[in-house]
Parts: C-alpha cells; structure tokens; sequence
C-alpha cells in the first residue's frame, strides 16, 4: 500500500524536521573544526619542541598557509565534477588520516606533512 501523502501539513513537519536536522549538523561540525583548529594551534609549539626543532615553527606555518590558499580551487573543482558529497568525505577522509599520521610521527618532517594534510582538509 504505498499512498503518496497529499497532506501538506505533513509535508511541512517533514521539512522543518529535516532543516532542524541539518542545521544541527552544520552547527555541529562547525563547532568541532572550530575547536579542532584552535587547539592544534595551540599544541603545534609542544609537538615542535619535542623534536627539538623548535624553529621550524615558523616555517611549518608559511607553508600551511601558502597550502591552504592554493588547495581551495582544486577542492572547490573537485565538489564541481565529482559532487558536494565526494568532497566532503575526501575532506573527511584528508582530516582522519593527518590526524593519524601526527599521532604516529617520530620526526619533525613527518609532523609538518600530517599537519599540512590537516590543513589541506579545512579547505
């Protein structure tokens, strides 16, 4: 028995409960990438002094930002050919794995990579 519902009140509910849904998502997401980044600025001084290379600081930094400016018109193509969803979850996909690599870095050069990788999902 599959009726199609010509109620539009119930339409409605439907559309309300779903813009609610995704504006709780967008809040959510924009809550945890805001303290995501915010706490990462913070430790990026100790994860550097623990390697001894406390100087590279302001390097890790130029590049990071240089990285972040460049990657914006690829990301933004790629959302354009392959869909919103596919860039999403390659984001997704960028920030879990530079996380990952941070954690198991022994080396200074290995952090810079697996934050820039950070970075590179922010955009």
């Amino acid at each position: 028995m599959d009726e199609k519902v010509t109620d539009c009140g119930v339409c409605q509910v439907s559309s309300r409960q779903a813009t609610f849904g995704l504006t709780r998502s967008i809040f959510l997401i924009a809550t945890i990438t805001s303290l995501d980044s915010n706490t990462t600025q913070v430790l990026v001084p100790y994860a550097t002094s623990s390697f001894n290379t406390h100087s590279l600081l302001s390097v890790i930094g130029i590049v990071s930002g240089v990285m972040i400016a460049v990657v914006k018109a690829p990301m933004a193509k790629i959302g354009d050919v392959f869909g919103r969803m596919e860039a999403f979850l390659l984001s997704v996909l960028l920030y879990v794995a530079g996380y990952i690599q941070m954690a198991a870095s022994s080396n200074v050069e290995t952090y810079a990579v697996s934050l820039l990788q950070n970075h590179l999902a922010h955009s």
